[in-house]
């Protein structure tokens, strides 16, 4: 973010209620929970860690959607790895030990960041236990702890205004994330575990879980609701312990 605000022509309006940063969080934020509404409306306890597992392949639209995700990833992937390179090769290495093939050096290390990224992917097909503990730690880190103790750092010369209520805000902000580190990590690591070694079991069961299509979906749904047939006519007390077994 530091990195885009500099690049900017005019950095100031990156900031504030209506600024860049907020309207593209907003956008975001707003798509992602259409996205996971629509998905869990959908599949219910049979979504998936990624909506576009339950898609159905063999449909022409499912196609053409991952098509589109996947141009997506492939042209945002420089974007994402931008800061990285930037800080290793142009201010570390370039600055600090001055090669002679700069541009050899930066090649060769985005070379091995997309072959690091790309083993990342096979070893861990299943993203969601990895995501839940990359969201722990940048969540945590990145937007609540480090940023809390950078503030804490720049105002120790000066003030923390009346009451000193700026350093009494930034160490309850620093509890949060740390309980949020602390037992996001916890989790995340308990779950990755549980996935995998349930993953390790079954391959050497020989067997492999697969995500349920749509249509396994509406069978398994159907079979559900045929274990509690229609009666036209029922009681009071009838009633009452059919909606009672059929909650329970």
């Amino acid at each position: 973010m530091l990195a885009i605000e500099a690049k900017m022509a005019t950095p100031g309006s990156y900031v504030g209620w209506l600024g860049v940063l907020n309207r593209c969080a907003l956008f975001v934020a707003v798509t992602y929970i259409l996205i996971g509404f629509m998905g869990y409306w959908r599949y219910g306890d049979y979504v998936a860690a990624s909506i576009t597992l339950n898609i159905p392949i063999e449909e022409a639209l499912a196609q053409v959607a991952k098509m589109f995700i996947a141009i997506s990833v492939f042209f945002s992937f420089p974007l994402s790895g931008y800061v990285v390179v930037d800080i290793v090769c142009n201010q570390y290495i370039a600055k600090n030990h001055n090669p002679k093939n700069p541009h050899r050096i930066e090649y060769i290390f985005r070379i091995c960041f997309v072959i690091v990224c790309t083993a990342n992917a096979i070893a861990f097909p299943n993203l969601g236990p990895l995501l839940a503990l990359v969201g722990a730690f940048s969540i945590s880190l990145l937007n609540i702890i480090f940023p809390c103790w950078i503030e804490i750092c720049l105002l120790y010369r000066s003030s923390y205004g009346p009451g000193r209520w700026k350093l009494v805000r930034d160490l309850l902000m620093l509890l949060l994330g740390l309980v949020i580190l602390g037992y996001g990590t916890y989790s995340a690591v308990i779950e990755m575990i549980r996935e995998y070694s349930d993953k390790a079991h079954e391959i050497k069961a020989g067997s492999s879980t697969e995500i349920k299509t749509p249509e396994e979906i509406n069978a398994a749904q159907d079979a559900a609701t045929l274990d509690y047939p229609i009666v036209d006519d029922v009681t009071a007390s009838g009633k009452s312990r059919l909606l009672r077994d059929f909650y329970l």
